[in-house]
């Protein structure tokens, strides 16, 4: 998880941000050369190799603003300078696009710095539902919204994960799955999985894999007047 040196986030950047439709997309993975070895579906459709997916998925981004990332935006190094770098590669791409990121488990890198490149960061739970938000720095990193009647929560990791978990599942779906009810949440939207779909109605993935490696609107997967398809 990334560094929690600062969990004040810029409500009103994230409130303009919202309220222009975003688009939604996770799990990029920048960087990730096991992309090509582990993801059949990027080598199959998207990509020639790592350096050809980066390129594209960086023109698909640009053209997708205001964007709204469910974590995993690179893969993050052992080494804190490589991810900075590699971060700041992405950052410097996609300069002028407004854009805000739900960490995810690769996002690894300050906060301070994924600000710096021009993330609006949420690595805490977020309650944009009232005209008072509310913060939840405990929490791990979640936004809800109402969406025309519907309480949506978008979060990297599902609220449930119905396969076998790593240890890192086990702890983080547990805690967002007991936010997600606390918060009387009626729809998840979230990655991590890949091109696993979880056969939950309370759920849908965002994972490029499953988005044909392309942003979708918020009010695609929501439907018209808030209604869940």
């Amino acid at each position: 998880m990334p560094l929690a040196e600062n969990r004040s986030p810029d409500i009103p950047k994230l409130t303009e941000i919202l309220s222009g439709d975003p688009w939604v997309i996770s799990d990029t993975h920048f960087f990730h050369d096991r992309v090509f070895s582990d993801f059949e579906p990027v080598r199959r459709t998207f990509a020639s190799s790592r350096e050809d997916f980066d390129d594209k998925m960086i023109d698909l981004l640009r053209r997708s603003s205001p964007l709204l990332h469910l974590g995993d935006v690179t893969i993050n190094s052992r080494k804190p300078n490589v991810t900075e770098e590699r971060v700041r590669w992405v950052g410097e791409r996609l300069r002028g696009v407004p854009r805000i990121l739900v960490t995810g488990n690769h996002d690894r890198g300050s906060e301070a710095f994924y600000r710096k490149t021009g993330w609006n960061v949420v690595s805490c739970g977020i309650d944009l539902t009232e005209s008072a938000p509310r913060l939840y720095p405990d929490a791990p990193p979640f936004l809800l919204l109402n969406i025309g009647g519907s309480r949506v929560f978008f979060s990297h990791e599902p609220v449930l994960v119905e396969r076998e978990r790593t240890s890192h599942d086990s702890g983080i779906v547990e805690t967002l799955g007991q936010w997600f009810v606390r918060l009387d949440a009626h729809l998840n939207i979230h990655g991590h999985t890949h091109s696993t779909i979880i056969p939950n109605p309370l759920l849908r993935n965002v994972s490029i894999e499953v988005q044909g490696f392309a942003p979708v609107r918020v009010s695609h997967l929501i439907g018209h007047e808030g209604e869940i398809p």
